[in-house]
């Protein structure tokens, strides 16, 4: 198939192959007699000869290279330290989730407290569980979807944890809100086996949106913003008035002049029955006037809340 020039012989060729093959033909160098054969070689050996040793090291510089990225993202978070050291336990796969504290002998079930799912994994916490689809649902690219879904954990943090993140459809502080949401999808977590008398009705999304706002402002403060955009979570809230109202700062407040005013607060243990109260009087200056003695602690049963009239 090759002529006394060493070219393709294009005259025979073009009575047994069809013009696809021609084409694709055209773009190939024909073969030369003083060539060696075609084989198969290692490409991380001079001699192309495959060893366990550049094996081993060629699969070490690709995962010491992939996780140096992900930590040097997690270094480079601009929220919360907690959060960040959260988000660190989380790459490392130190969170005692329900399958992990089995697996510790810390508990005898594994199901997820939130959906019922057989086994609460790391995976299924932030990604698998419904709860966390739907947070996420609203915010990821469908194009992105499957890939935002599958990626292993330390890669999936560090794609988020970019500047230039690709998975978010608004990735204007995208690594702020991915942090933001993380911490509340766990907090929701923790809440639901510990304390599941007393979760914080507010949503994932809301909490995470407030706290997304309070990075966003504390990174304006630090001069940590990124340049040439404004806040999103500023624009979210503001058409969520219910919200913003709901969580208002409460603070105390100084009485009038010649007024003094009582504060009062008190805690009570379920398991034993057992309360405390305490409290102080304070006047317009602020001066105490008044502060209770060691707190007392008494059977709840035992007090009479009845009132007359």
């Amino acid at each position: 198939m090759v002529d006394g020039l060493g070219n393709w012989d294009w005259l025979r060729l073009q009575l047994l192959l069809p013009n696809p093959v021609l084409l694709h033909l055209s773009a190939t160098k024909p073969p030369q007699s003083g060539f060696q054969e075609d084989f198969l070689g290692w490409a991380r050996s001079p001699d192309r000869t495959f060893s366990v040793r550049t094996a081993y090291q060629a699969l070490r510089d690709s995962s010491v290279q992939s996780a140096n990225a992900v930590w040097k993202a997690i270094a480079g978070f601009r929220g919360q330290q907690r959060i960040k050291v959260f988000v660190w336990l989380l790459a490392k796969e130190k969170l005692l989730c329900n399958e992990e504290r089995v697996r510790r002998h810390l508990s005898s079930c594994a199901r997820c407290e939130t959906c019922g799912a057989a086994s609460e994994s790391i995976y299924h916490i932030f990604r698998g569980c419904p709860i966390a689809v739907a947070v996420w649902n609203g915010l990821i690219k469908r194009d992105k979807w499957v890939e935002f879904m599958s990626l292993d954990t330390m890669e999936w943090i560090r794609g988020n944890l970019a500047s230039n993140s690709s998975f978010a459809i608004d990735s204007v502080d995208w690594d702020l809100r991915f942090g933001a949401i993380l911490w509340s999808l766990w907090l929701r977590r923790n809440a639901m086996i510990f304390d599941p008398d007393n979760i914080d009705l507010l949503a994932v999304s809301d909490r995470s949106l407030w706290l997304w706002k309070e990075m966003q402002s504390a990174c304006a403060l630090d001069g940590l913003a990124r340049p040439n955009h404004e806040s999103r979570a500023d624009s979210l809230l503001s058409s969520r008035g219910s919200l913003r109202s709901s969580r208002a700062v409460a603070r105390w407040v100084l009485p009038p002049r010649d007024w003094s005013k009582m504060n009062v607060d008190g805690a009570r243990d379920h398991s034993t029955g057992l309360a405390a109260c305490g409290g102080l009087i304070r006047d317009h200056e602020e001066f105490r006037i008044f502060v209770d003695p060691p707190s007392f602690i008494i059977p709840l049963l035992q007090v009479d809340c009845s009132t007359d009239g």
